[in-house]
């Protein structure tokens, strides 16, 4: 089931943005550098672009909890790890 507590989970995307690691099978290995939410806000593209090696950065938006279709208000941590941008 992935690194997953509760609803807390672990994901990365490669620097193409394709999401390498996501709990729900559907985002695996799909190009996600453009997913917005309902406010028009590029979460996954900032994250890569800001992420930086040894530093944790958060940024809040609008999604669905694994398992469900209902966007709710998400803040996920992130930072780079090699060529991985990755977030819980």
């Amino acid at each position: 089931a992935g690194f997953r507590t509760a609803d807390t989970y672990v994901f990365c995307v490669g620097p193409d943005g394709v999401m390498s690691a996501h709990p729900n099978p559907v985002l695996q290995g799909q190009n996600v550098r453009d997913l917005r939410d309902s406010d028009g806000t590029y979460f996954i593209r900032t994250m890569m672009e800001t992420a930086a090696p040894g530093q944790v950065s958060a940024i809040r938006y609008l999604f669905p909890k694994p398992g469900s279709t209902v966007a709710l208000p998400k803040t996920t941590y992130y930072t780079r790890a090699g060529d991985q941008v990755c977030g819980a």
